[in-house]
This record gives structure tokens, C-alpha cells and sequence, in this order.
């Protein structure tokens, strides 16, 4: 597929969005790639948000650092 993950951003309870949720999990599953869901308000604080991106980046390269070491 060519990607390492998918951040999905939604605005806070917005049913169409849960919907794709369970559609982006799965994609998640077929594809064995992370997926994030960010669920944003007036109330989201920016540290926060910066925090788990930061987190799921460190992830995503430890999976890619694992996949070429395996294929090394």
C-alpha cells in the first residue's frame, strides 16, 4: 500500500465520522497499518494532540526499522 499509517482527524461526536471509524479499522486490520483517530472540539488542547502524534510517529518508525531488519 505504501504508507507506514493513517491519522484520521474528526470533529468530536460526529456520527459519519464513527461510522468511517469502523471502516478505517478494518482497513487497519486488512492492511496491518496503525491508524490514529483524533476526535477534536473547542475544548482540545493542542499539547495533547502534539503528544500522541509525536508518539504514533515514534511508532510508526519502530515498525519500519523492524520490517527492514527483517528483510535484511
Amino acid at each position: 500500500m505504501g504508507y507506514d499509517g493513517v491519522i484520521q482527524l474528526a470533529p468530536f461526536s460526529c456520527i459519519p465520522v464513527i461510522v468511517a471509524k469502523s471502516l478505517v479499522s478494518r482497513l487497519s486490520k486488512d492492511y496491518d497499518i496503525p491508524v490514529l483517530t483524533l476526535f477534536i472540539d473547542e475544548h482540545t488542547g493542542t499539547a495533547g494532540v502534539q503528544t500522541r502524534l509525536e508518539a504514533f510517529v515514534d511508532m510508526m518508525e519502530q515498525r519500519r526499522s523492524r520490517n527492514v531488519n527483517v528483510g535484511a
